[in-house]
């Protein structure tokens, strides 16, 4: 009993801790009923380690909605102190979370987990809901459709070709089977993804993530870079080592010369790494795509991230998690962020509906589907959103096929 008080104190008091004061540049002109502001970040400043922020609110006036505020992508300033903290702290106050339910007719399943230290939580219970198909069923079709056969999450015959010695990119060699596929996200399994890195700041602290795409490249966010990088490459779990982690440093950091951090523009960035990453189960490149070849609208993409689950969340993920969304019409997505600048080098993707999107911290991952030859390609790279998942609004991408040029040409120029 004495040990459950004294828990409960240590999680009240780490949960109570202030995040530092972020500086915020001025608000903007009332642009339908709604004003934004940027986050202003001295350089050096180890509060403001991580990627871009905006605030929006309602303007001031009797005819527009009260004020809320959205992350535009990672997480809020000071909190990746205590990252590992805090998600620890929530798995000893709660059980382990239930298996998911079958797949509901309406092709829902949920999960739950129920608290286990009274003092903190009481009798609460989480719940987690999510959509999902099986294969063969109703929910496939309406989930599934439109795709361009280089989509699907589930594992395919082309699949098997992992054992080709070696391959050449995006065939994984720990290749998955999972019968339920969860479109609201889920923890991916182990070697599913690995071409998946995580950037670690100075302080060796996730951040961002990003993707393999040589040995000795990653293929990131430009908005992500600092000054100082590492590169985490065959990590599963943040929070316990397995044996098959590699951490190298980032030796040249090079964001495409169209880059524009004020609209975001060409969020891409390739970083060379100091010494080429030696291949295997754990540690494979994605595919990088021909120039201007991206899936149509209505493709299902695949994104991944040790980001937020939800923005409700404090803090991200220990374990890798993996969701689908499928590709929307450019201009379904501009008429949607018409306070935004969606340009052809952006790629929009998520449900009308929200419930399913890459969220803080998963920015510089990778939005991917199989190509014409069933291997695993990326097409976009996570750059910002308004909010998590929110209702009427969706991710945007950095387009890698308007880039691939530029790509190969500077990895074929400087290989390390």
């Amino acid at each position: 009993m004495l040990l459950d008080v004294i828990r409960a104190a240590a999680l009240a008091a780490l949960l109570l801790l202030p995040t530092a004061a972020a500086l915020w540049g001025p608000w903007s002109a009332c642009r339908r009923c709604q004003q934004s502001r940027r986050q202003l970040c001295p350089r050096g400043s180890p509060d403001c380690d991580g990627p871009l922020w905006l605030e929006v609110r309602a303007c001031p006036s009797r005819r527009c909605p009260q004020p809320r505020l959205r992350a535009r992508s990672a997480r809020p300033p000071g909190s990746e102190r205590n990252f590992r903290v805090l998600h620890h702290l929530q798995s000893l106050v709660y059980s382990n979370w239930s298996g998911w339910s079958p797949c509901s007719s309406d092709c829902r399943t949920h999960r739950q987990r129920q608290c286990k230290m009274p003092l903190v939580c009481g009798k609460a219970v989480l719940h987690e809901d999510a959509l999902c198909y099986v294969r063969g069923s109703p929910c496939e079709a309406r989930f599934a459709s439109g795709g361009s056969g280089g989509s699907s999450e589930e594992d395919t015959d082309s699949d098997r070709g992992f054992h080709l010695d070696p391959p050449s990119c995006g065939v994984p060699r720990s290749p998955q089977r999972p019968a339920l596929r969860i479109i609201g996200g889920q923890p991916a399994a182990r070697g599913r993804w690995p071409w998946q890195v995580a950037l670690l700041n100075r302080r060796r602290e996730p951040f961002c993530g990003g993707t393999l795409v040589a040995p000795g490249w990653v293929l990131t966010a430009a908005h992500c870079l600092r000054r100082r990088l590492l590169v985490l490459a065959g990590e599963y779990s943040l929070g316990r080592p397995e044996g098959s982690e590699v951490t190298v440093r980032v030796a040249e950091a090079i964001a495409h010369p169209d880059y524009d951090p004020e609209t975001v523009d060409m969020d891409l960035a390739l970083l060379r790494l100091r010494s080429a990453l030696k291949l295997g189960p754990y540690v494979m490149p994605a595919c990088l795509p021909e120039q201007g070849d991206t899936p149509p609208p209505g493709s299902l993409a695949t994104i991944l991230g040790w980001g937020k689950l939800s923005k409700r969340h404090a803090n991200g993920s220990d374990l890798l998690h993996q969701a689908q969304v499928p590709l929307v019409p450019a201009s379904e997505c501009r008429a949607v962020y018409a306070d935004y600048l969606i340009s052809h080098n952006m790629l929009c993707a998520g449900f009308r509906r929200g419930r399913v999107d890459s969220c803080a911290g998963d920015s510089g991952g990778p939005l991917l589907a199989r190509d014409g030859r069933g291997r695993w390609t990326i097409y976009g790279v996570t750059s910002f959103g308004e909010g998590c998942a929110r209702q009427g609004r969706f991710g945007i991408y950095a387009k890698v096929a308007n880039a691939a040029r530029w790509l190969r040409r500077i990895m074929a120029g400087s290989r390390p």
